[in-house]
């Protein structure tokens, strides 16, 4: 009499231990990813200063322009107090060279050529991580170290800088300020030729900020 052949329908356990890991991977990710919340810049509600220095005096250039956006966990800020995935929230944040003025056009011009802003019209920043520096449960502004990257003429830079970020009524503001110097990203110091004396810009320079967003609404 003939039998029929077993059919082994089961899996190794290997396999069904690493079918289940890649499966529970992929859940979370997928909940991680629906889960945070976009910001995106508010038109007309930041604003940004260059201070620097050069032969004659010292001078600043301001800009009303900061466009990007943030993609965060919904307890952020306070959750990255705590430090973790909350604290390496996607931050872009993008500052047109073309838009800063300094009062005197000959100055804007030389700055706009040093910075190659026909080539790189934009300066981008790139946020890394955020290291807390107040304590879990603070509330108001919070203050944190950002560790990220600034890319200006085409040189990319490294650099860490305190920042206090705070929400209110569904926005983020985000206010800082940090020292560069123009040769880190390959740019010589302009010089303004007058009629009487030439100007020669200083190396050093002062970027402050306040970035302001506000939360993005899912569509019903």
């Amino acid at each position: 009499m003939k039998t029929n052949p077993t059919v082994n329908l089961s899996f190794p356990k290997a396999r069904f231990m690493g079918l289940s890991i890649c499966l529970l991977v992929a859940a979370l990710a997928g909940a991680t990813a629906q889960d945070l919340v976009r910001y995106e810049a508010v038109p007309g509600g930041s604003s940004c200063a260059i201070d620097g220095t050069s032969s004659i005096h010292d001078w600043t250039m301001t800009s009303k322009i900061i466009s990007g956006y943030i993609e965060a966990d919904p307890g952020f800020p306070e959750s990255a107090l705590a430090g973790g995935a909350a604290a390496s929230p996607t931050v872009v944040a993008n500052l047109p060279a073309a838009t800063y003025r300094s009062g005197n056009s000959a100055q804007d011009k030389n700055m706009q050529k040093a910075v190659k802003a026909d080539k790189h019209p934009r300066f981008e920043y790139r946020l890394i991580s955020l290291k807390p520096k107040s304590q879990p449960g603070a509330t108001g502004p919070l203050e944190f170290d950002a560790t990220g990257t600034l890319a200006i003429a085409g040189k990319t830079v490294t650099n860490t800088f305190p920042v206090t970020i705070e929400k209110k009524e569904g926005k983020l503001t985000i206010a800082g300020s940090t020292p560069i110097k123009l040769s880190d990203f390959d740019i010589q110091p302009p010089t303004i030729n007058l009629v009487v004396t030439t100007i020669k810009v200083g190396n050093d320079l002062k970027i402050k900020f306040e970035w302001t967003l506000a939360e993005k609404k899912k569509a019903s």
